[in-house]
């Protein structure tokens, strides 16, 4: 079985573009860790493209295609998505290139042969829709004003973000609500306004199985920046936590963004901080995509945390004991003991 994996920032569709150095990072170690992790199951080839300007990504077995302008990485999405059995796409919410690449590989090879879900793709690149449905489904979640209307009634330096960001970028907590020009988004239909919560950033990450059943990663804290750029520092994988509680809301997340009867299907991470004020447990973002943390969670387990995607009666994945931690280029370590 071919699976065309795609992850955007080094396909090669930027060529002709500086490469944002922190999505760089990241989706280069997501991109090695699934080409991984698919590439460990039996039977399974992997191809993909990468962008000329980077190193290969020295994962033994996987074909790269290295592609020198937009208009041959194009070609070649169009190409590997309509001569694969399955295609699978890791893509930044920003600019809606996650949903435009979802669409155009269902549009080429059908729903059946892409492992991303398109409703969910849609919804949940939308912060505002986002929070719309969370809140309409009784998920507890940040409270949110659309950057239009100016409004943080009462709020102590506000967080303001791009409706469609991905992970830290663009996202400024501001000195006050009237910033000076460049220093954060403007108050504008594509940003949404936030109140800053203190406490403690963990994730979670489900993967739904085209069969419709669901695997529950352990939940992961994250190392967030304290300076107002809130840029991801890693973090460290399992929680110290009551990871029931984080599963059940993370799935509660999920499907209220999806809409009434659609099944997502793929990899979704959902962010959440515990409120330092009263021990609540509030949704920040639902990521229709794999997240950093997943290499680090590949590392975790006993067994092959992507083998349900692609074949029926796979069992559930076993974890190793212990706890490990990772860096936002994806590097993973064991802690040291403390003596």
């Amino acid at each position: 079985m071919q699976v065309f994996l795609h992850e955007f920032i080094t396909s090669g569709a930027l060529n002709g573009q500086p490469l944002p150095d922190s999505l760089l990072r990241e989706g280069a170690a997501m991109h090695r860790a699934v080409a991984k992790s698919l590439l460990a199951i039996e039977g399974v080839e992997v191809v993909t493209t990468r962008d000329h300007r980077i190193a290969a990504l020295d994962v033994p077995g996987l074909s790269e295609r290295a592609v020198s302008d937009p208009g041959e990485e194009a070609n070649e999405f169009r190409s590997l998505s309509a001569g694969s059995a399955k295609t699978l796409i890791i893509a930044p919410e920003i600019n809606g290139e996650l949903g435009r690449r979802v669409s155009l590989a269902i549009e080429i090879a059908g729903p059946e042969r892409v492992l991303n879900a398109p409703a969910l793709v849609v919804a949940a690149s939308d912060k505002w829709e986002t929070f719309l449905r969370l809140r309409a489904a009784g998920v507890p979640t940040i409270e949110t004003r659309l950057g239009s209307s100016g409004a943080a009634p009462g709020w102590d330096r506000p967080v303001v973000k791009p409706r469609d960001g991905a992970g830290s970028q663009s996202v400024r907590r501001l000195a006050n609500m009237a910033p000076a020009p460049g220093d954060t988004p403007s108050f504008d239909g594509q940003s949404i306004i936030q109140p800053f919560v203190e406490g403690r950033w963990m994730s979670c990450t489900a993967l739904f199985r085209p069969d419709g059943g669901v695997d529950l990663l352990p939940p992961a804290e994250q190392g967030i920046a304290n300076d107002g750029t809130f840029s991801y520092l890693g973090g460290s994988i399992p929680a110290r936590c009551e990871a029931s509680r984080l599963h059940e809301l993370a799935l509660r997340a999920i499907r209220a963004v999806a809409g009434d009867g659609a099944r997502p299907v793929g990899g979704v991470g959902v962010d959440f901080v515990e409120n330092a004020k009263d021990g609540e447990l509030l949704v920040c973002e639902v990521n229709p995509r794999f997240t950093t943390s997943f290499v680090a969670a590949v590392e975790l387990a006993e067994t092959n945390l992507l083998a349900g995607l692609l074949a029926t009666g796979v069992p559930s994945p076993r974890w190793k004991p212990g706890r490990l931690e990772f860096d936002a280029s994806g590097h993973v370590r064991r802690p040291r003991s403390v003596r």
